[in-house]
């Protein structure tokens, strides 16, 4: 059972860790700021992080990019004697895989600004100013795998499963670390109303969105019509192990802050149970983050590896 260099994993893995959090950071963005519209004094320090975080993963996208590019080049000039640098650039460019990854240079520059501008200043055109690009970034990230789906249903099924994925990633990372900002030296019951409104807002989307993932994941290998009986003892089969045991955890993480914690939330009244309401919300949110750091290296383990 043999995986990708440790070089290319990581590579993989900060490239789709920071492109999921940049696509579903947007759907997360909106509700967020609709949830603490009411706590002016409260929004400007948590966008500050939220875009400081965001800001960081499109330098990531972009440094990722650059090293995958130039790591792709190197290896088609291995491959030929004959080959000088700029022909294998060139190679590299009009290949499907070079080209897409190319592209995230430009894309995530382009991120950089945006986000910030639509954070700063929320407005349609901003929004979309957003979405054209991250639109982009995520479909580069099919194009550049090893699923094996090259058919319009099959990228249409990962972008799906992909965008889903982001949204998730990027509201448990908005709940776990910027939304305790915006607690800060607020009354019990302000508290209260501010979890309340992201944690109640973001589980009915997280709902949905992991059950878009869900169903996208088990569809993906039938669509790359993977022969399930080949898995055991491969290693493909054992990162779609992983991350479905990992998913499982999520699943069951998220009920208890959907169905338990919130609940409790709800019914609190005073500080001290307030305070605990909150704290064992955004630890079970904690847990979650690490949960889905575990799932994009599973993933990135999926998508590095040809499925057997």
């Amino acid at each position: 059972m043999t995986g990708p260099p440790p070089i290319d994993l990581a590579l993989r893995t900060v490239t789709l860790g920071s492109a999921l959090l940049l696509v579903g950071a947007l759907p997360v963005a909106m509700l967020f700021l609709r949830s603490l519209g009411a706590a002016q004094r409260e929004v400007p320090p948590a966008l500050t992080r939220f875009r400081q975080i965001l800001r960081c993963a499109a330098v990531a996208v972009g440094a990722s990019a650059l090293l995958t590019f130039w790591r792709f080049a190197d290896q088609l000039q291995a491959a030929s004697a004959t080959n000088e640098p700029g022909d294998a650039v060139r190679q590299a460019l009009s290949s499907q895989v070079g080209s897409w990854t190319a592209i995230r240079v430009p894309v995530a520059v382009v991120l950089w600004f945006v986000v910030a501008t639509a954070l700063t200043a929320p407005s349609s055109a901003g929004w979309l100013s957003w979405a054209a690009p991250a639109v982009v970034l995520a479909a580069s990230l099919p194009m550049t795998s090893h699923a094996g789906v090259t058919n319009a249903l099959g990228i249409l099924v990962d972008l799906l499963h992909l965008a889903s994925g982001g949204v998730w990633v990027a509201g448990v990372l908005a709940l776990a670390v910027v939304v305790p900002i915006a607690l800060r030296a607020g009354t019990a019951d302000r508290n209260r109303q501010v979890l309340l409104s992201c944690a109640a807002g973001f589980s009915r989307l997280a709902v949905l969105a992991v059950a878009v993932a869900v169903v996208t994941g088990f569809a993906q290998p039938f669509i790359a019509d993977v022969d399930l009986r080949s898995l055991p003892g491969t290693t493909w089969g054992a990162a779609a192990t992983m991350k479905l045991l990992l998913v499982v955890a999520i699943v069951v993480a998220g009920g208890v802050n959907h169905r338990v914690l919130i609940g409790r939330l709800k019914r609190a009244r005073s500080r001290v149970r307030v305070d605990d309401s909150a704290a064992a919300l955004l630890g079970v949110v904690s847990l979650e983050v690490v949960l889905g750091v575990a799932t994009v290296l599973a993933a990135a383990l999926l998508v590095s590896t040809p499925p057997p």
